[in-house]
């Protein structure tokens, strides 16, 4: 299979996009091939076209702003055979991580770090299972690997990324499209199994990957201590990848005869199929990742790295307060704009929000396997995350998102974070030039609340409860929202002033169960699957019922007391007024059904 490097692909780059394709020859190995894939210069010949359908490549695109890249291929419809495939880079993918984020707003983040499921739905069928977003999100981790570089003093901040980091991320860009190319989904479930202890030792991950397949989206992977540093970006291909070509290209061969008998070499095939419960060969893809709250495995995510999804939040969130209050010195250097800082500054709160996102799907989640029954080692298909873990989940979010320090500020910083004054057509404009704090915070806030208040998510733990070992306790609802209520009031036992990023957040939580207590909300949930929509179950109305009581009861004890400033005897008073009128408003459609 040859690959020709388009004279489109900049020349610095030609190296590393060469090593990404031929790095599939050690999978091809493993199915008894040698040299199965092989990645030439294109001819510098004005005859020899990118477009001519003898001819697969790899070419860097023009774009205006950030895009993506695509690995389409032309099969026979007739045996599936791939006739040709061509891999298109955005052009703006190195450049395009700052770009990007100069220009979003508080509405556009989730969108940026989590793809919009509605992109799946407005695909044909047969594309939509193929849709790849692996440029645009590494575009993002190349420019959190400089930021994080430069915090730390690695690099200089007037610097770009050094050719030897940014050619391994090529590298494994590459790796993935080609792999699109040669018939392989998406596999989000890889990076789990990958101990979280060994994704630093560097034999360990040459050998296996940072991913068990270069088909996930892996992010940079950047060690807590920087001492303990290892691999960045994926050297080569992994066992997972081994595998799928080895089931895909093998020629069956039986007493150095080819097999040629359909049954036989089906046999031949299945005996393949059935390692699919061995931990290196580990796989979920995009109908387990893009379901929202539908979504169960807490294992199968985007973006994260390891077996151990909380440890690698807990990490990722400490990292970013290590190296933010570094950048102001570090980042800007004489005779630069602020704007960097800002975009800095975005990226790593927002990164913190997408490393804590994948936490939210071990509330009511289990674990996924594939196995068939009669494999070896063979699985239940749904194991229920212990309530233990569960815990240990919402406590992680509470502490990194709902404590009372949990987004602090220094006021110099902020007076730094500058907008883009560099205006031109196509550019994003803003009536709010200095920085929108609350806007940010809010927005994380509101994304990871709502994520774990879904009723999706509430109605699959009152499910998931029946599926419980006996002997084993659940994790139910009621816990959960009992939790949620003492963290984010916390104010109320311990007296005192109520912070503005804190008020912010107990209006829209105390919003969601008046919503949840009136039925007054319903929910459209888009997924590949589909759109349904969605109503609270009783039950839920019920904890909520109770959790506003109890609130109003609290509130109303700490205003008694007395003693507090005005903004926060003005939040709780109309907390409590609207507390109280949504109760009684429940209670007289309670007596009217």
């Amino acid at each position: 299979i040859v690959f020709y490097v388009d004279r489109s692909v900049p020349e610095p780059y030609r190296p590393y996009v060469k090593q990404g394709i031929e790095a599939w020859n050690k999978a091809f190995e493993a199915a008894g091939y040698t040299n199965a894939i092989v990645a030439k210069e294109a001819p510098d010949d004005s005859t020899w076209s990118a477009e001519d359908v003898r001819y697969s490549t790899v070419r860097w695109t023009a774009a205006h702003q950030m895009g993506y890249a695509i690995g389409p291929s032309q099969t026979d419809p007739r045996t599936g055979e791939i006739l040709n495939a061509d891999v298109l880079i955005s052009s703006g993918f190195v450049r395009g991580w700052m770009r990007g984020y100069e220009q979003l707003t508080p509405e556009t983040m989730t969108q940026a770090l989590r793809p919009d499921p509605k992109l799946h739905r407005m695909m044909p069928d047969h594309l939509a299972g193929r849709l790849c977003q692996a440029e645009r999100g590494k575009a993002h981790q190349i420019g959190l690997q400089r930021a994080l570089l430069i915090g730390r003093g690695v690099i200089d901040g007037g610097t770009a990324l050094p050719e030897e980091y940014l050619g391994d991320a090529i590298r494994d860009l590459v790796m993935h499209e080609v792999g699109h190319t040669i018939g392989l989904r998406h596999n989000f479930k890889a990076s789990s199994g990958i101990p979280y202890d060994r994704l630093h030792d560097e034999q360990y991950t040459r050998e296996n990957g940072l991913s068990l397949s270069v088909m996930d989206y892996a992010p940079v992977n950047i060690a807590l201590d920087a001492e303990a540093q290892g691999h960045y970006w994926n050297k080569e291909v992994g066992t997972y990848d081994e595998w799928a070509v080895n089931y895909a290209y093998r020629s069956v061969v039986n007493d150095g005869e080819l097999v040629t008998d359909p049954v036989a070499e089906q046999d031949a095939l299945d005996a393949i199929a059935r390692r699919a419960s061995d931990p290196k060969h580990t796989y979920g893809t995009d109908e387990d990742t893009w379901l929202g709250p539908y979504a169960v495995d807490p294992l199968t995510n985007a973006w994260e790295l390891g077996s151990d999804p909380l440890q690698f939040a807990d990490d990722r969130a400490a990292l970013v307060r290590d190296v933010a209050p570094k950048l102001d010195e570090r980042l800007v250097q004489e005779g630069d704009r602020y704007v960097r800082l800002r975009s800095a500054m975005t990226s790593l709160l927002f990164e913190r929000y997408g490393a804590l996102m994948p936490v939210t799907k071990m509330v009511g989640g289990s674990y996924v396997a594939r196995d068939h029954k009669g494999d070896p080692s063979g699985r239940s298909p749904f194991t229920p995350v212990p309530a233990d873990r569960q815990r240990e989940a919402v406590q992680l979010l509470v502490d990194e998102v709902f404590a009372p320090d949990a987004f602090s500020f220094a006021p110099e910083r902020l007076n730094k974070l500058a907008p883009n004054r560099a205006a031109h057509w196509g550019a994003s404009w803003s009536l709010q030039i200095d920085y929108p704090v609350h806007d940010y915070v809010e927005t994380v806030q509101r994304g990871l609340l709502g994520e774990l208040l879904h009723p999706a998510r509430l109605k699959r733990m009152m499910d998931t409860e029946l599926r419980v070992p006996e002997g084993e306790a659940a994790y139910r609802p009621s816990e959960l929202m009992a939790t949620l209520s003492n963290a984010i009031w916390s104010e109320l036992d311990e007296g005192g002033a109520i912070h503005s990023f804190r008020r912010n957040l107990q209006r829209m939580y105390t919003t969601q169960l008046v919503n949840f207590m009136l039925d007054a909300q319903s929910w459209i949930v888009i997924s590949i699957a589909g759109a349904e929509q969605l109503f609270v179950p009783e039950h839920i109305r019920s904890l909520a019922r109770l959790e506003l009581t109890e609130l109003s009861d609290r509130i109303g004890r700490t205003l008694d007391q007395g003693g507090l400033d005005r903004d926060t005897q003005a939040h709780l008073h109309e907390t409590k007024v609207r507390i109280d009128r949504a109760l009684d408003a429940a209670l007289t459609e309670s007596f009217s059904r």
